[in-house]
């Protein structure tokens, strides 16, 4: 799931592929399909987009992990959005710079499903503002983000599922999902 191989050539229902590791091998043609037809195909929208995310729920956090197999924090947020054909930068702190801000209001009342929240510790004279950790705004206050594995919280106080030291450290929000026509 998400895997994007080099293609050699083709051999009846097959395509000829590069492997990651420089080996060749043998993919179905029903199994894959040419990334520009792949991408035109997407269709990005926060209901997708919450539909990939909560497919991972459960899966283990890994660092450095962007498979289904693990994930980080960032690499889940990448390949949720590579999913809906939205192409993120690989790290939580170029993710944040990356769509469009929007003002985190009372309430989180401006948020929309599929924002992306980006959480760590605020400047300070001496340091500068630090982005560790991100997830997937889902509305209602409630994220979802791999933190130990694939899971839901709230930054709501009231909920049995807050979270309250990201509640915390929320400092940015991020819409790079396109605005329906």
């Amino acid at each position: 799931m998400g895997d994007r191989l080099r293609r050699l050539g083709e051999a009846g229902k097959w395509f000829r592929v590069a492997l990651p590791d420089g080996r060749a091998g043998f993919l179905s043609k029903t199994a894959a399909e040419p990334y520009p037809a792949w991408q035109a195909s997407r269709r990005p929208t926060p209901e997708h987009v919450e539909q990939t995310a909560r497919r991972f729920i459960g899966r283990p956090y890994l660092w450095g992990g962007s498979s289904p197999k693990g994930l980080d924090c960032s690499g889940f947020t990448k390949l949720v959005f590579f999913l809906n054909g939205i192409p993120l930068q690989r790290n939580a702190s170029e993710q944040a710079k990356q769509g469009r801000e929007i003002p985190i209001a009372p309430g989180l009342t401006r948020l929309r499903k599929g924002d992306l929240l980006f959480f760590g510790p605020p400047a300070r004279e001496d340091r500068p503002e630090k982005i560790v950790h991100t997830g997937i705004y889902l509305g209602d206050q409630l994220f979802i983000h791999s933190l130990g594995r694939v899971h839901l919280s709230s930054l709501d106080p009231r909920s049995p599922i807050t979270d309250e030291f990201r509640l915390n450290t929320l400092r940015h929000v991020r819409r790079v999902i396109p605005e329906s026509p």
